[in-house]
């Protein structure tokens, strides 16, 4: 079984994002990056690798999972030096596969940079230029549609945060009658599966 493991901070100073690819048993240049790739190339990558290789049995491609922490600078890690953070995992992630130290985010906020990595776009390009405002339009393709058609299994578990998930119940900070107009879930971008909150993920009251 082969994984690609991209994570990245959703919400930080552009220029200091990282992009990390990690292969899991297959040879390292297998991935044809280089630290010098941006991230939207890469991630469009990974988009159309399916696409390029169709002959490839499905056992056989690697699973992609796309990690984004909010509000988590590119130096709160212990591989990027941090003194007091503890970061193990993201540590071993960093350890055993690539880091992309020139790798520039689509925003400095949230649901510009998800809608950047979804879709291969600029914010501007598809209407999303800073957090709680826009979704994600119908016209636009996203990784887990393109995936899709190749069989893959998609999922959204976490923070949406690029269009309302109700029309009818209030709910975060624009769901409900009053955003009928951003109505964009995940089931209707690409997830067949999905776990998924507007804006945030409290403990208790989700109007918070």
């Amino acid at each position: 079984m082969r994984i690609i493991v991209v994570w990245t901070p959703g919400f930080a100073q552009p220029s200091r994002h990282r992009f990390l690819a990690i292969p899991v048993n297959p040879p390292r240049d297998s991935l044809m990056c280089t630290h010098r790739v941006p991230v939207l190339v890469g991630w469009l990558f990974l988009g159309v690798f399916p696409i390029l290789v169709p002959h490839v049995d499905a056992a056989d491609r690697p699973n992609v999972i796309l990690v984004m922490a909010d509000d988590q600078g590119w130096g709160d890690t212990g591989y990027n030096g941090h003194p007091h953070l503890k970061t193990p995992h993201l540590d071993r992630l960093a350890s055993d596969g690539l880091v992309f130290r020139r790798w520039y985010a689509g925003a400095p906020v949230c649901s510009p940079t998800r809608g950047s990595c979804l879709t291969g776009r600029h914010p501007y390009r598809y209407g999303i230029v800073t957090a709680n405002r826009g979704h994600l339009p119908r016209r636009e393709r996203t990784l887990a549609e393109l995936l899709s058609t190749q069989g893959y299994r998609t999922g959204h578990f976490g923070k949406w945060h690029v269009g309302t998930l109700t029309t009818e119940i209030q709910d975060s900070n624009r769901g409900g009658p009053r955003g009928k107009k951003h109505f964009s879930p995940p089931w209707k971008n690409g997830f067949q599966v999905c776990f998924s909150t507007e804006a945030k993920v409290p403990t208790w009251d989700p109007l918070l």
